[in-house]
């Protein structure tokens, strides 16, 4: 009888497959194409100026420039009162941060993948590519998420903008300054208003952290002359490891 199991399961699979294959070229997902705004290339925030390296023109000053990184959000009492309280910025890996941060910093340069079923936000750096579905599905239940540093992001389209929502946020830092609990809830309004520049209109609400909303309109270009992304690491043959998203010094290797 197991080979009769097998076969059958074989035949189950490949009459998946071709099912799949059948729907992702189907007429109604080619019109579903055709309707999708064209966010094809690389993308990089328009209010930093970037050298021929990726890198800042301005080396770190251009942080200040990012309308997250070292922003005031609007914090409830108790919080308000940890913020003012806290000392001068740490020394932190900006290789590790999640999203938001990945949108707004001096190095934010990425590649858009957009689909029917899903967009996909690939970041030069940071390692936390944002995956947004699509589909028509929801979020995980309660007991199937669980937070991460770039969240859940669930989205649909109204016409040409894509409406992305996204929770799970793992509690932490934003940038040097500021930090979100748990509990925080994007929701996005990403469009193009121009061939060549992109708007996201964010709006984060914290129930935990803030007395009310936080608004904040991010904007970036299309880059010319490129055709890849080259992805950095400044981790690689670091010695000095991250512990709670700090430098710790170690002691050289002999």
């Amino acid at each position: 009888m197991r080979p009769i199991k097998c076969y059958v399961t074989a035949l189950i699979l490949v009459f998946g497959a071709t099912s799949v294959h059948a729907d992702l070229n189907s007429k109604k997902r080619l019109n579903s194409f055709a309707a999708l705004p064209d966010w094809t290339g690389y993308w990089e925030q328009d209010t930093i100026v970037l050298g021929v390296g990726g890198e800042p023109a301005q080396g770190d000053a251009g942080f200040l420039a990012s309308k997250l990184w070292f922003a005031h959000p609007p914090y409830n009492a108790d919080w308000e009162a940890k913020y003012k309280a806290r000392p001068q910025p740490p020394d932190h890996t900006y290789c590790e941060w999640g999203f938001p941060a990945i949108m707004d910093s001096p190095y934010t340069q990425f590649e858009l993948v957009v689909t029917p079923e899903q967009t996909l936000f690939i970041p030069v750096m940071l390692h936390a590519t944002r995956q947004i579905f699509t589909d028509g599905r929801l979020h995980p239940p309660k007991d199937e998420l669980w937070a991460t540093p770039s969240g859940d992001s669930i989205g649909r389209w109204e016409g040409q903008t894509l409406v992305v929502d996204t929770i799970a946020r793992k509690a932490g830092p934003i940038g040097d300054l500021n930090e979100l609990s748990d509990q925080a809830h994007f929701v996005e309004l990403i469009r193009l208003v121009a061939k060549d520049r992109m708007e996201d209109q964010m709006t984060i609400d914290d129930p935990v952290a803030f007395a009310q909303p936080w608004r904040v309109t991010l904007t970036f270009r299309r880059m010319k002359g490129v055709d890849r992304l080259v992805p950095a690491d400044c981790l690689e043959n670091d010695r000095n490891p991250i512990v709670n998203g700090e430098f710790k010094i170690a002691p050289r290797k002999p």
